[in-house]
């Protein structure tokens, strides 16, 4: 049975307004509230407040339920692979599917983190077997010229190498396609398995509970043991045995598509509702015509080549006045020597000429001091210079990285409305990833909430 139309409402936080009655129902089996569905961002805020409010329970000294344990234990993730639509994490000129940008992209708690502390998929977490199966599907298909590279044992990877698609003998398809249509079914599949997993931990859970219930009175399971002590058991459950593929996750999965494909309306709706003003950015004001624009841009690029020699400039006085500053500290610490022997030959036989030459060791270290002084108040101007060019240098990048960004969308917005004047317009199609792990992540990093 078709699942009723996810409405298209503008939602950052909390996609409760985007799921049909029969969609929150099928969600509630899997374990999902409507509102652990937003923007990354949004998924993020929700995930950090579980944090906030475990911290504070356990410091009171009050049990925490599961599902905010749990909860606390996930990161954002995006329930469509991020790489597979942007090149480079937040650089929306890197865009392969045009409007979308990075935060604002469907995402929903995945637990635990995507990689572990050798920078492996964490097989052991639901967000490490989504994230390597989003990198290995591609590939699987031949779409990165590696279908039937051999895995590797620890990471679950392609290796590089082999006879896949591509290789010898065989049409090569380029490394950048990957069907829109065929990139949602992938997506679709894990998201199903994920929620598959889910429903059949949450009927573990109250099948524990009704036993619990029914043995009232009688010697109780011991402390931490049981699916409501965390989320560790259920998940060890759930890894036993093969995740069926209910009605209830079947139903889900296609509302959490359904949901996934209406944001990705709203990324290109915001895309078109901004394209007057991130021209008139990108082009350093209103009513400026293709030609102003790119001589803007160019000037932009232009100054952050000035102020980044400027940064060149100013870090080689500081060294310099750094290692200026060296040899006053070495030069004092010669005088002190000289200082200390003179004070030892006075002491071992005191005469005029002894008395005067400690008299005089002492003052040039006096005068050696004092040249460290100034050098010292010299460097501290260097590093004060190299600050302020560093600082002009990032508002500089900044400012141009955000000229070229908005032009990039303006250009994506024109796209979008050219191939079909509505919504539903653009490029689609994202690209398959690489199968080197970590390529593409962008200067985020995954050591932070992952993104994919």
């Amino acid at each position: 049975m078709p699942v009723e139309h996810v409405p298209i409402t503008l939602v950052k936080a909390g996609g409760s307004a985007m799921f049909s009655a029969s969609c929150v129902a099928a969600l509630a089996k899997c374990g999902y509230s409507p509102d652990d569905f937003g923007t990354y961002d949004g998924v993020r805020a929700r995930i950090e407040d579980a944090q906030r409010k475990v911290s504070e329970m356990q410091a009171a000294g009050q049990p925490v339920p599961p599902e905010l344990q749990r909860l606390a234990e996930c990161q954002s993730g995006h329930i469509g692979m991020n790489t597979c639509r942007q090149r480079q994490r937040g650089n929306p000129c890197s865009n392969v599917v045009d409007g979308y940008y990075a935060n604002g992209a469907a995402c929903m708690p995945h637990q635990g983190g995507a990689f572990d502390s050798k920078g492996n998929f964490d097989l052991q977490t639901e967000h490490g077997r989504y994230t390597a199966a989003e990198y290995n599907a591609p590939a699987q298909r031949g779409l990165d010229g590696g279908a039937s590279r051999p895995r590797d044992p620890v990471t679950h990877r392609i290796e590089p190498g082999g006879s896949g698609a591509g290789g010898a003998g065989e049409t090569a398809r380029p490394p950048e396609h990957y069907p829109a249509a065929q990139m949602r079914e992938d997506e679709k599949a894990r998201v199903r398995e994920l929620l598959a997993r889910r429903e059949q931990e949450q009927a573990q859970r109250t099948q524990a509970s009704a036993q619990g219930a029914g043995q009232s009175g009688a010697t109780g399971p011991a402390a931490g043991t049981g699916p409501a002590s965390g989320t560790a058991a259920a998940s060890s459950a759930s890894d036993k045995a093969p995740a069926s593929m209910t009605s209830a996750a079947d139903e889900a999965a296609e509302c959490v598509m359904a949901f996934r494909e209406a944001m990705e309306q709203q990324m290109r709706k915001k895309c078109l509702d901004d394209e007057a003003s991130n021209r008139a950015v990108a082009n350093g004001g209103p009513n400026r015509t293709p030609a102003e624009g790119a001589q803007h841009r160019q000037q932009l690029r232009d100054r952050v080549k000035a102020a980044e020699a400027e940064v060149d400039t100013a870090r080689d006085a500081m060294q310099s006045q750094r290692s200026t500053l060296s040899g006053a500290t070495r030069r004092v610490n010669r005088e002190s020597e000289a200082w200390r022997q003179a004070e030892a030959a006075h002491t071992a036989n005191p005469t005029p000429e002894s008395d005067a030459a400690r008299r005089a060791a002492a003052e040039r270290v006096m005068a050696a001091q004092a040249a460290q002084r100034t050098e010292r108040r010299s460097l501290d101007y260097h590093l004060a210079e190299l600050d302020a060019a560093e600082r002009r240098a990032g508002q500089a990048r900044r400012t141009s990285s955000r000229a070229e960004n908005a032009n990039c969308l303006a250009d994506q917005a024109g796209a979008i409305r050219a191939s079909g004047g509505e919504v539903s317009g653009g490029r689609r199609d994202g690209r398959a990833p690489s199968t080197r792990q970590g390529d593409d992540t962008g200067a985020e990093g995954e050591n932070e909430q992952a993104a994919f």
